[in-house]
Formats: structure tokens, C-alpha cells, sequence
């Protein structure tokens, strides 16, 4: 417990001496968390065709995890 306090106050002092640099990265961070948070709203609607519709699907097959249904029964 004493080793944490000790290592939070080293870190608070820190921040204080280096105010430039700590603003920096605390708005560089903020602009990155916004700009994620846009690029996934952005993206996030738009729908990939399906592969059905590609030029290229002579040359594609699908893989399925599913089990086939036993006609056994």
C-alpha cells in the first residue's frame, strides 16, 4: 500500500512539471478516441455485398461450421 501511494504521488508530481507535455497527450488521446468513435459510426452502416453478387465467385466456395442434418433419424 505504501509502495502505491508512493508511485501515485511520484506520478502526480510528474504531471505537474510536465503540464505541456501531459496536456498533449491527454489531448492527443481524446482526438484518437473521437476519430475511433467516428470511423466506427461511419462504418457501421455501410453493408458489404454479399459474396453471391462478386464477379468471382466461379472461384469461391463457402465454408460452413454447421452440422449436417443426419437423415438417419
Amino acid at each position: 500500500m505504501k509502495m502505491t501511494f508512493h508511485n501515485l504521488k511520484v506520478a502526480v508530481r510528474n504531471l505537474m512539471k510536465y503540464k505541456l507535455q501531459t496536456i498533449i497527450s491527454v489531448l492527443s488521446i481524446a482526438i484518437g478516441i473521437v476519430t475511433l468513435a467516428f470511423a466506427h459510426a461511419a462504418i457501421a452502416d455501410y453493408k458489404f455485398p454479399p459474396l453471391f453478387y462478386q464477379p468471382f465467385l466461379e472461384r469461391a466456395f463457402t465454408i460452413s461450421l454447421d452440422y449436417l442434418d443426419d437423415e438417419t433419424d
